[in-house]
């Protein structure tokens, strides 16, 4: 017997899975199968009482999260490559540890009769070292991990970029290489042709090439020449003036002496 009356989350739930099995059995009678058009889609959600802009919400909140998902998966396998490589440096410096010490602890034991145990300060000792290695290596979370991980992320990104930059020149070089190769056989094959027909414009289109190497050199010239000259200070250091002796008062002309003395 069915109840008469429902709860709001319950009655909520009962409606969204009405619409979605009925979602569902109109897109199996419309095309037979589980895949449904994006235009299929818009017209059984104006059937159903959707506005276009919830629609809309809806497929932009999936979108979003699938980059999101996107964007954790890419972040846990730069994660577990981490630490991956974080061990692969660890455990060679432990299976060292031990093959030396167990080498030291026998020579020990064999070669000192006076029952001094030695090997126990370079067991020590480098138990320390490795100590503090374990400790930076092996833990996979904290504030420490995320910084260091943090960085290894950046140095990454830093080197991929520089390996796509570079390649991106490679490919700009080839293009520039392969587009002068094609000039040359044209200017080959075209200046075969005018050999062929006539010599006097073969010859003309020498020196027009030549007069254009020329010019493009006088210009690359001019240039490095102009980036020199701006270079240069515009002003040069002066040297200091040596402070100079104070004149004498100028004596009066002689003119004026005559005058006094008549």
């Amino acid at each position: 017997m069915l109840k008469q009356t429902y709860q709001q989350d319950e009655a909520e739930q009962i409606l969204r899975e009405a619409v979605k099995r009925a979602a569902q059995q109109e897109a199996a009678q419309a095309t037979g199968n589980a895949d449904v058009s994006h235009e299929r889609l818009v017209a059984m959600a104006e059937e159903l009482g959707v506005s276009p802009d919830m629609l809309a919400a809806v497929l932009n909140d999936r979108v979003a999260q699938g980059v999101k998902e996107q964007e954790r998966a890419v972040e846990q396998k730069e994660r577990q490559e981490f630490i991956g490589e974080r061990k692969a440096d660890f455990y060679p410096h432990l299976w060292s540890y031990v093959g030396v010490n167990f080498m030291l602890i026998a020579i020990n034991l064999l070669t000192d009769r006076s029952h001094h145990f030695w090997a126990v300060y370079p067991i020590l000792g480098w138990g320390i070292l490795l100590l503090c290695h374990a400790m930076a290596a092996l833990p996979t979370r904290g504030p420490v991990f995320d910084k260091e991980f943090a960085g290894w992320q950046g140095k990454r990104r830093e080197k991929a970029e520089k390996l796509r930059q570079k390649a991106e020149r490679e490919r700009e070089a080839a293009a520039r290489n392969a587009a002068q190769q094609q000039r040359r056989q044209q200017a080959r094959s075209s200046g075969a042709r005018a050999y062929d027909t006539a010599p006097g414009e073969a010859a003309a289109e020498a020196v027009r090439q030549v007069a254009g190497a020329v010019q493009d050199a006088v210009g690359v010239a001019a240039e490095a020449l102009d980036d020199a000259l701006r270079s240069l200070p515009r002003e040069w250091p002066r040297p200091p003036r040596t402070p100079q002796r104070p004149r004498s008062a100028p004596r009066a002309p002689w003119w004026t002496d005559n005058d006094k003395d008549r």
